[in-house]
């Protein structure tokens, strides 16, 4: 009998043994460490965001000011637990994804939005905390699902048509947050319901989402119509760009006749009405390029300075502070960007043209246009500037900005002379080498000139009145 009673001890004791081994790997089945000082209290997704609130006890003002508490997360796995382990274990560069909130936390409400996730993708993620001392802590893991990506599309249309641009208003509806994740385009293509394989042309809106956006689409050429849709990337789960699409509509660019002037030249080049990139008779807004360069310029303090415009000159090289060569007679070459933007008969007049314009044309007037704009500040300026009129002998006429009238320096030609680019100017009266608008007398119509010159470095922006020749 005493010894079934001892046999009986035993068997209770190893089955004790066996509840409490089992009871501690249920509790640990993954070798977390989980803490109950911190807790998931809830999770909002959209398609490329999560925001994680949660709670967190036992931490002093000095671990609130000097730990980091955040979220550690990563696409679901089987090793997503041994990933926040290794953070825990002392690994600052675990094989997951690390957000920290740094700044809002109180040291017990915690608030934080990931960004930049994948939409309809499963992921696992834990609230983690390291104290002042360096001691981590890390909440039970959890997972979360983000949405599909469903912007919904309203009104697309083109509200401007220039002549090298258009401006479109999309309307489109998108969570705040993911539109941060994305960006919003229009695409251009020859043919319809194309893809961005497809696009000839694709301007992205910069700046902040809103629902109505104005957007410039670019790229436009003279002659030539376009099928053109809303175009919204983002990045896939497959490492990849990914694309949604939205309305479509046609674009018509202006035609040639809408621009050129026939000033009955014996060449039968017509010159352009507006200066390259505009729209109408304007100099606040005015577009300048460098010499041979496609890069558009907005005229500022910095014209002047031409170590900074050689800097952003893609044909100066620092090193050797030389010029790459690009041609002594760059019209109708990959170095005309108005050959480049407006296409067709389209390019930069050469010397031979504007001499065809001085010996054929009269400079008999001038006039001026106020115009007003806000600078950087926001304060309101005014500017008077001066323009002359170049008329043809069937008193068609175009006009030129005065050289130097509001530190106006004047037109590239596409033509150089011993490696010096020529630009020419319209000059005022009463001086003939003189383009100070200062020595107009009482602002009345009067005598003018037309003058080449060699004195302008290539790195300066200039203006570009671009030709429409016939013979191209």
């Amino acid at each position: 009998m005493k010894k079934n009673k001892f046999f009986t001890l035993i068997f209770y004791v190893v089955l004790l043994v066996l509840s409490i081994s089992c009871n501690d790997s249920s509790n640990d089945s993954s070798g977390l460490q989980d803490s109950d000082d911190i807790k998931i209290t809830g999770v909002k997704v959209t398609a490329f965001t999560a925001s994680v609130t949660g709670t967190f006890q036992g931490l002093g003002k000095s671990d609130v000011a000097l730990g980091k508490h955040g979220v550690l997360y990563c696409p679901k796995s089987d090793k997503a637990d041994a990933f926040f382990k290794s953070w825990q274990d002392g690994n600052d560069t675990p094989e997951c994804s690390v957000y920290e909130n740094k700044k809002g936390f109180n040291g017990e409400s915690f608030s934080g939005t990931i960004e930049g996730l994948y939409p309809e993708t499963e992921y696992s993620f834990c609230l983690f905390s390291q104290g002042q001392d360096g001691k981590r802590k890390i909440s039970s893991a959890s997972t979360f699902t983000t949405a599909r990506f469903n912007p919904e599309f309203g009104e697309f249309k083109f509200t401007q048509i220039n002549f090298i641009d258009a401006i479109a208003t999309v309307s489109l509806s998108i969570d705040d947050a993911d539109a941060k994740c994305c960006s919003i385009g229009v695409m251009l293509s020859d043919g319809q319901n194309a893809d961005i394989q497809n696009a000839i042309k694709v301007t992205y809106h910069e700046g902040v989402y809103e629902p109505r956006l104005q957007i410039v689409t670019q790229g436009l050429q003279l002659d030539h119509s376009y099928y053109s849709r809303v175009v919204i990337k983002y990045a896939a789960a497959n490492g990849k760009d990914g694309y949604v699409y939205g309305p479509e509509t046609t674009l018509t660019a202006k035609a040639s006749d809408e621009l050129a002037v026939d000033l009955n030249l014996p060449s039968g080049i017509k010159w352009a009405r507006y200066d390259l990139g505009l729209n109408k008779l304007t100099v606040v807004n005015a577009i300048c390029f460098r010499w041979g360069s496609m890069v558009s310029v907005k005229l500022s303090s910095n014209v002047y300075n031409d170590e900074i415009n050689r800097r952003e000159y893609e044909y100066w090289d620092a090193s050797s502070r030389s010029y790459t060569n690009i041609g002594s007679e760059i019209s109708g070459t990959d170095y005309d960007v108005a050959h480049v933007l407006l296409g067709g008969k389209w390019r930069m007049p050469t010397k031979a043209d504007v001499q065809e314009l001085i010996d054929n044309c009269d400079v008999s007037s001038f006039n001026s246009i106020t115009e007003s704009a806000y600078t950087e500040y926001g304060n309101i300026y005014v500017n008077e500037w001066i323009l002359g009129n170049v008329i043809g002998s069937n008193n068609a006429k175009i006009q030129l900005v005065m050289s130097s009238s509001q530190n106006i320096d004047g037109y590239w030609t596409a033509s150089s002379e011993d490696d010096i680019p020529l630009s020419f100017c319209w000059l005022a009266r009463n001086k003939a080498n003189s383009s100070s608008s200062g020595e107009i007398e009482n602002k009345v119509p009067g005598s003018g000139h037309i003058s080449i010159t060699t004195k302008i470095v290539r790195e300066r922006p200039l203006y570009i009145r671009p030709v429409w020749d016939p013979n191209m």
